[in-house]
């Protein structure tokens, strides 16, 4: 799984898009990245995490073939971190690992940008007194 992703993020960073293009069209939900971050929650700022995370922030970003589906895919990623995933975001954030950070930071990002109503979601359930988020500013 780590190859797997490690590549598609690869060509996600080249700006290829296709393949990520396919994966939301078979699987609008994203329901197997969501899988397999809540496999790796139980470590401390893994790989396969961090790589999980960065696509879903490309996700959210929306670089890819623009549609109904992939909008509604998009708000669906979206409000599932912040219902589900808050907690282990905010584990890495505390993390020293500048890649885990950035990706964590570009996922929070992506998910202000996605509606107003996501975004007033977000700062009204994201601590932003929490150690980790508050050390970022030093």
């Amino acid at each position: 799984a780590e190859a797997s992703l490690a590549g598609l993020c690869a060509e996600l960073r080249c700006g290829e898009v296709l393949l990520l293009n396919e994966y939301v069209q078979l699987s609008p939900q994203c329901a197997e990245l969501f899988s397999l971050w809540e496999d790796q929650g139980s470590g401390d700022g893994n790989r396969i995490a961090a790589l999980v995370i960065e696509t879903l922030a490309e996700v959210l970003e929306g670089n890819f073939e623009q549609g109904a589906r992939t909008a509604r895919t998009r708000q669906g990623v979206a409000a599932r971190v912040l219902s589900e995933r808050l907690q282990l975001l905010y584990r890495y954030l505390s993390t020293e690992r500048d890649q885990l950070l950035r990706v964590c930071l570009r996922l929070l990002t992506g998910i202000s940008s996605q509606s107003q109503a996501l975004a007033s979601q977000l700062l009204q359930a994201f601590n932003f007194a929490h150690e980790g988020f508050s050390k970022l500013e030093i």
